[in-house]
């Protein structure tokens, strides 16, 4: 007994031929089940692995796209309205930035769509794949168990039929040998023959047994070869081929993924070539010239200075008598004006948004230059002149809430029906009146410059002005009774 449940474990384990695992039955374990289970698992590390580099790809997007936004708010800072550049060089530069901003959202773009439609889908795609693999891999182990019963039971068969023939076949040679024995008694060979009787029926029994056990394990076998195992590997050749079209549609949207940004990209481009295109050195070259523009006159010659002249000699003895002093200084030239400031005896002089000098014979005013005064649209006069008008006239409002009140800015009324003109000579009473409390005359400027910003702050307060006008207006017209009111 011991003896044979030695060989029937020997028997019983696999064996191990060329890589392959081979059952009892002698034929490969599954008929390659195990190298489809490799396959399978390596095609799971392939989407882990591609997910991966898209992720990276992802990451690589989102950085560069971070960057690009830093790099434009570097480089484009917050500044006030008088910073704005004018230069079209520095136009384009700011065009170019606002189109490298836009092209880093289309970066993000990017990102975004490999995160939703690439890494998203492959990731899903992974979990669904492994649950499946694992789903036909159980199927078959199952069936591959089930056979292996099914032979373990009729290999049980076979060696109980195996042993019940050899007994027999013993209890038959006992049987025979006390049968022509002479010294054998009648019980002996009875019982020999019993037994030998016994023997053969247990050995027909095993070989029904083991007859149907054949028989059952062959129709197992059969459909576990032609059935189950043809249906599980269709199912993993299925699975394979599916995880091979789903890496197509994730080439391809990793692909369309870029491809949907390029027509804005394209325009992003074609703004930064526009924005070359407008560069203009002769523009800038005039906007320097128009910033920088002094308005002073060139200077003049230099005279000559003889310092002679208190010098005089006599024709008889050539003797040197001096000139008195007096005459000297009659005689001597006028101090020459510095040209380079000719504002700066006129520095206190009363302008337009200045404050009011305390005396008016304390800083005479010089005369300024003829080119000065041609250029300037309010003359000093004009300035005098209504200065006595807003002292001989009663005090107006600091602001032009007076208006709804009924005040007039003037001696003489506006009429609501008639169309209003606001004329320099308003605007410059308006100046007067409305004094801001942050205003400059621009003194420090060159007469160009000046002249340039007071006709900007004119033009504002003149706005400002046409505003107030048109509220008092639409007050008055509001505030006039309907003839249907007069008539109840």
């Amino acid at each position: 007994r011991i003896e044979q449940q030695k060989e029937e474990e020997k028997e019983e384990e696999e064996e191990c031929v060329c890589g392959q695992t081979v059952s009892r039955t002698g034929v490969p374990a599954a008929d390659q089940f195990d190298n489809l289970d490799k396959h399978t698992q390596w095609g799971i590390d392939f989407i882990e692995r591609y997910a991966k580099f898209v992720k990276e790809r992802l990451d690589i997007e989102q950085t560069y796209a971070k960057q690009l936004r830093n790099l434009v708010k570097k480089y484009c800072p917050k500044r006030s309205k008088e910073e704005e550049p004018r230069f079209t060089s520095c136009l384009s530069f700011y065009s170019v930035l606002n189109e490298l901003n836009d092209y880093a959202g289309q970066r993000e773009v990017v990102a975004e769509e490999m995160t939703h439609k690439v890494y998203g889908e492959l990731m899903r795609y992974s979990q669904d794949f492994k649950a499946e693999r694992k789903h036909h891999l159980q199927e078959g182990r199952k069936a591959q168990q089930h056979l292996d019963h099914c032979w373990k039971q009729m290999d049980n068969s076979k060696r109980k039929f195996e042993r019940e023939c050899k007994e027999a076949e013993k209890s038959q040679i006992t049987y025979d040998r006390l049968d022509n024995d002479i010294n054998a008694t009648k019980s002996e060979v009875e019982k020999a023959k019993a037994q030998f009787y016994l023997r053969t029926h247990m050995a027909d029994e095993s070989k029904n047994e083991y007859a149907a056990q054949l028989q059952n394990f062959n129709g197992e076998q059969w459909k576990h070869f032609n059935n189950a195992i043809p249906h599980i590997f269709k199912n993993l050749q299925d699975m394979d081929e599916r995880r091979t079209v789903k890496l197509g549609e994730t080439y391809r949207s990793f692909a369309e993924a870029e491809r949907r940004v390029i027509p804005i990209v394209s325009k992003c481009l074609e703004g930064m070539v526009s924005a070359a295109k407008a560069v203009d050195s002769r523009k800038d070259s005039i906007i320097v010239v128009e910033s920088f523009k002094s308005g002073f006159d060139p200077p003049g010659d230099f005279p000559f200075e003889d310092f002679s002249q208190h010098l005089s000699r006599s024709g008889s003895d050539g003797t040197i008598s001096s000139t008195p002093k007096v005459e000297r200084e009659r005689e001597a030239p006028a101090p020459r004006s510095d040209p380079k400031h000719p504002m700066s005896k006129t520095k206190n002089k009363l302008w337009l948004f200045g404050k009011k000098p305390k005396s008016p014979s304390s800083s005479p005013p010089s005369p300024p230059s003829s080119s000065s005064s041609s250029r300037s649209r309010f003359s000093t006069d004009l300035v005098s002149h209504y200065l006595s008008e807003i002292k001989t006239t009663p005090r107006k409002p600091q602001n032009l809430k007076g208006l709804r009140r009924g005040s007039s800015i003037s001696n003489r009324p506006l009429h609501t029906s008639s169309p209003v003109r606001i004329n320099s000579e308003l605007v410059v009473l308006f100046c007067f009146h409305h004094q801001a409390p942050s205003l400059e005359d621009y003194s420090h400027l060159p007469p160009e410059q000046r002249r340039k910003r007071l006709q900007q702050r004119i033009d504002e307060l003149g706005k400002e002005l046409q505003k107030e006008i048109d509220q008092r207006l639409a007050f008055t017209h509001n505030a006039l009774p309907s003839p249907n009111h007069h008539h109840i």
